[in-house]
């Protein structure tokens, strides 16, 4: 429920305070999160600490891929991407190992070491998140250029070509703004709309996609 309710918002909270602080929030909702189960017996409390949970999660997942997606050089944001899912499913069978080896504490132990293995990954990130700059493209959509020119530098080390980093740049920019042009005319509800040759710039195609 608390990842459900979580990605409802999820959109919105990063378009006003960018991806780095979506991912903190989520680093701390963590913590709280994991603090109430381990420290309290209340069957509320572990409600409350489970739905807490379930929201940082929704946004760990969410803007870990949106700042992955959007940071990564284009030649290789597909694997970026893709590996998400391969670390989800190492986090799941290094949680169900620890599971497995406390199910048979009979102390409070038993629940407490699972739930402190939630602390390793987000305190990892939100260490990591302080050496690497807001998401480019995020800056530039907010307008504020220099800052996005400074990040996409520092993201992209020296691992490009002044020429080709240019041609990155040009690109975003141009990327950015039909963003907002479309943003003026497009609204949430067209997607349910069929309206394809309306809001789609490639009327012909998205026509032939309805059948």
């Amino acid at each position: 429920m608390g990842a459900f309710l979580s990605s409802l918002v999820a959109g919105a909270f990063a378009h006003y305070f960018g991806r780095k602080v979506a991912l903190w929030s989520a680093c701390v909702l963590n913590a709280i999160a994991c603090i109430i189960q381990i420290s309290s017996t209340s069957k509320a409390a572990v409600y409350i600490g489970r739905l807490t949970l379930g929201l940082s999660n929704g946004f760990l997942v969410t803007f870990s891929n949106i700042y992955t997606a959007e940071a990564a050089p284009a030649h290789l944001r597909a694997v970026m991407v893709a590996l998400f899912s391969e670390w989800v499913n190492i986090g799941g069978i290094i949680g169900s190992a620890v599971t497995n080896r406390t199910q048979g504490f009979l102390d409070k132990s038993s629940y407490e070491i699972p739930l402190g293995t939630l602390f390793i990954v987000p305190t990892i990130l939100s260490i990591g998140l302080l050496f690497v700059p807001e998401s480019p493209r995020y800056l530039l959509y907010r307008g504020n250029s220099e800052a996005a020119r400074k990040a996409l530098e520092s993201l992209r080390g020296g691992s490009l070509e002044p020429a080709e980093l240019e041609v990155e740049w040009v690109e975003m920019v141009k990327g950015i703004e039909e963003e907002k042009r479309a943003a003026k005319t497009i609204g949430p509800l067209d997607m349910f709309k069929g309206n394809y040759e309306s809001v789609c710039p490639l009327k012909g195609i998205c026509h032939s996609m309805k059948y």
